[in-house]
């Protein structure tokens, strides 16, 4: 299944604001059978930002700590094994996708799935992140197309 539109996690009180008024161009992608996640809040003790390609985490960052901003190029590990263990059951939107997660309380929650292309990159290192789009599409395009020569 490949998600059609995506938006950031965010507090919605008003659902008729938000989708009638706020985000009126879901409403071309969403049909009954979307999916929606639903959470209660709860506070976030820190978030990583993870570059994602063939079910590895390639590059990434931290990016809030304690309630704020907090770019740093360090990512644990337990974060990285937490995303590619969940990640080794075959999700994947996208050839090369962004995944945030989250530390609450000493766990580790998955918190929004992003495409590549409209997500910030907040400390994650940039060449390694465009060389992986780099390869991402030349295997896409070797993939699927054939090249003749006359």
């Amino acid at each position: 299944m490949v998600a059609t539109s995506f938006f950031t996690g965010q507090v919605v009180e008003d659902f008729e604001l938000f989708f009638e008024k706020e985000y009126v161009y879901l409403g071309e992608f969403n049909t009954s059978e979307s999916m929606c996640l639903v959470a209660n809040a709860f506070k976030i003790d820190a978030e990583y930002r993870l570059m994602v390609s063939n079910g590895k985490v390639v590059t990434g960052s931290q990016y809030h700590l304690n309630g704020k901003m907090h770019r740093n190029t360090h990512i644990p590990d337990d974060v990285i094994t937490f995303a590619e263990d969940a990640l080794s059951g075959g999700f994947a939107p996208d050839d090369a996708f962004i995944l945030d997660v989250c530390e609450s309380q000493g766990n580790l929650f998955f918190l929004e799935v992003n495409p590549i292309s409209c997500a910030g990159l907040y400390a994650i290192n940039p060449g390694i992140f465009v060389s992986t789009i780099n390869e991402t599409i030349t295997k896409r395009l070797n993939h699927e197309c054939i090249i003749t020569t006359s």
